[in-house]
């Protein structure tokens, strides 16, 4: 909700911002609470560091040229209103999808998976809502968005699995495209393992994990500490680290039950 208090447009262009995979350039004295107050620093936060860095490209525009100009719109309708960010992992890949409204009023967005991303039709994927902060459930074929005026949603689409699987982390929008490391699945303990990086020491990092049934969670770990374990009512399980005290640490995620040996993204 802190992060709601900034209108559409500043939402906009600090997602388009953290996507574009090119330098994040800060002029303002974030250090300085009256001039950068909690709010704004929690954006740089979540946009930064710049993904360029980390194997992804930019976003790339997926429906530019598609639509009218009319009363109500802020741009020319040649603009793309979704954006389309690859996350390759040896582990895995998942796709950021930024969905842009324009317009004045709130509009329903379709995002067609095979269209758009280039999925296959019949792949069932995970859809979380990085800003609510929500899974928004499982899909195939393609997912309608509600988007208020001149806003924007940043959604990550992950492929899948019939085992524990990592679909979102709270350290940046690429959700874990910067932060994961490593991420890997031992079938004969049962145990979801990995590292991850570029944490911010005293702030609290967060992992959603989908856990399909006949799973069930044991105990969680990250840099020699014990995790909090939050099951949701959307369907996932998030793990937290409360006070991270470094910039990097290994972590392991320990079930019972299940059965599956696909390495997970």
């Amino acid at each position: 909700e802190m992060l709601r208090s900034l209108v559409g447009s500043e939402m906009c262009i600090r997602d388009s911002t953290g996507l574009s995979g090119g330098l994040v350039l800060l002029s303002d004295r974030f250090w300085d609470t009256g001039v950068v107050p909690a709010n704004r620093l929690q954006l740089i936060k979540d946009i930064a560091p710049s993904c360029g860095g980390y194997g992804m490209y930019a976003a790339r525009p997926a429906d530019m040229f598609e639509h009218p100009t009319g009363a109500g719109m802020s741009v020319s309708g040649d603009y793309a209103e979704l954006y389309v960010l690859d996350v390759p992992k040896p582990w895995g890949t998942w796709y950021i999808v930024q969905a842009i409204n324009y317009r004045t009023t709130t509009q329903n967005k379709v995002i067609d998976f095979a269209k758009r991303i280039g999925l296959s039709p019949t792949q069932d994927v995970i859809v979380y809502d990085f800003w609510g902060n929500q899974s928004l459930g499982t899909f195939s074929g393609s997912i309608t968005v509600s988007i208020p005026g001149q806003d924007t949603r940043i959604l990550a689409v992950v492929p899948k699995l019939t085992i524990p699987q990592i679909v979102s982390t709270n350290r940046h929008i690429t959700q874990g495209g910067v932060d994961l490391l490593n991420v890997s699945w031992n079938a004969g303990t049962r145990v979801l393992s990995g590292t991850s990086q570029c944490l911010v020491t005293g702030v609290p990092y967060t992992m959603a994990l989908h856990i399909p049934a006949g799973f069930s969670l044991q105990s969680a770990t990250m840099g020699g500490q014990a995790m909090t374990v939050t099951p949701g009512a959307d369907g996932v399980t998030r793990v937290t680290w409360a006070s991270p005290n470094a910039t990097s640490a290994s972590w392991s995620v320990v079930f019972a039950g299940g059965t599956g040996d696909v390495t997970p993204p």
